[in-house]
């Protein structure tokens, strides 16, 4: 079974990288949202490119 969403309004994001660092700035991350291991683990990876 689909169920299909209608909606009004879409939002386009064009700094999307610009976005998440800002959040970042503040606390709102990966590691905050999902604070298990394997998404603290991917947070790191990301931040710092290992």
């Amino acid at each position: 079974m689909v169920q299909k969403i209608d909606y009004e309004y879409e939002i386009v994001i064009s700094n999307k990288k610009q976005i998440l660092h800002e959040l970042d700035n503040i606390g709102i991350n990966r590691k905050f949202i999902y604070p298990d291991s394997d998404n603290i683990a991917q947070y790191i990876k990301e931040k710092y490119k290992i």
